[in-house]
């Protein structure tokens, strides 16, 4: 993306860019750090344009082998379609994947529903589906009776009271839910204050987690990396979706703290965000996907 579009070669690392006179036009990086219009109360470092969801993890393939995977645009990044699709093509035939630098080629590009966006190498728009996320959250809340049943079908990587996770506990969960769903709202230009929900020890539930280690190659580093994290599944056992909840507040001087105790909220809204969104670290790769029954 970055050999495509940028003006100053020089300047083309991430950690150079700042310096860039383009950097506020530059359409590499409203694509891979899609900015929020509204910065969150703290520092963060992570990028929530889009993600990509492969669960094939094999690492050997053979020449006509085929690879699928699962690409999420949000926000602004929604009308960069055709830029990406160019990126993949120009990525596939010039530099390829892996140490070997593989090189591939774009077969077919779908939405959700199977119907073809790439045909004969023109992109047909009319079947570029967007979707607005609270009416698919009340679409799917119509839809389905929701047990309260988590499974990741991709590893997660939850990081809670400064650790990173090896099992799944609904605290947890629920903060990585409800900080995924602030900074969309952030990168939307939503003025909403971060919310978590209180899930104590009384909360019944059950787990189970499978630590996971998905190896990769970082072609702009060129070298091999590990991401951990855990699959497996958790389960509320608990009749009610009901949990109380606080936000965030900030005064004057920056300083952060929470609210008071509110009333008992569904959360069930926020699971569905979640299934959509991802939650935790990765999630540009692939990871905390899981799905809600």
């Amino acid at each position: 993306m970055l050999d495509m579009n940028c003006v100053c070669s020089s300047l083309s690392k991430k950690d150079q860019c700042m310096e860039c006179s383009f950097v506020d036009n530059c359409i590499a990086r409203a694509i891979l750090y899609a900015p929020m219009k509204n910065p969150p109360v703290y520092v963060t470092q992570e990028s929530i344009g889009f993600t990509i969801t492969c669960t094939n993890l094999d690492e050997h393939f053979d020449v006509g082998d085929e690879l699928e995977f699962d690409l999420f645009l949000f926000g602004n990044t929604i009308a960069y379609l055709n830029p990406i699709l160019q990126a993949f093509y120009t990525f596939g035939v010039s530099r390829g994947l892996g140490r070997e630098h593989l090189t591939f080629e774009v077969s077919r590009v779908t939405n959700r529903f199977g119907k073809e966006i790439l045909f004969s190498n023109q992109v047909n728009l009319q079947n570029y589906e967007i979707s607005n996320l609270s009416h698919e959250i009340d679409y799917r809340l119509q839809k389905n009776n929701y047990e309260g049943k988590l499974k990741f079908y991709t590893p997660a990587t939850i990081k809670y009271q400064g650790k990173i996770q090896e099992e799944f506990t609904p605290q947890a969960v629920m903060n990585a839910i409800t900080r995924r769903v602030y900074l969309f709202n952030c990168m939307e230009g939503n003025h909403v204050p971060e919310l978590r929900f209180i899930m104590g020890e009384g909360v019944i539930f059950s787990q189970e987690a499978i630590p996971t280690f998905v190896p990769r190659y970082s072609n702009r580093k060129n070298q091999k990396m590990t991401l951990q994290g855990i699959r497996g599944s958790l389960k509320l056992e608990d009749e009610t979706f009901e949990y109380p909840w606080q936000y965030l507040e900030v005064n004057e001087d920056g300083e952060r703290n929470w609210s008071d105790t509110q009333i008992p909220m569904d959360i069930r809204p926020f699971l569905i965000a979640g299934e959509i969104l991802g939650i935790g670290k990765n999630t540009k790769f692939g990871f905390g996907k899981y799905k809600l029954y």
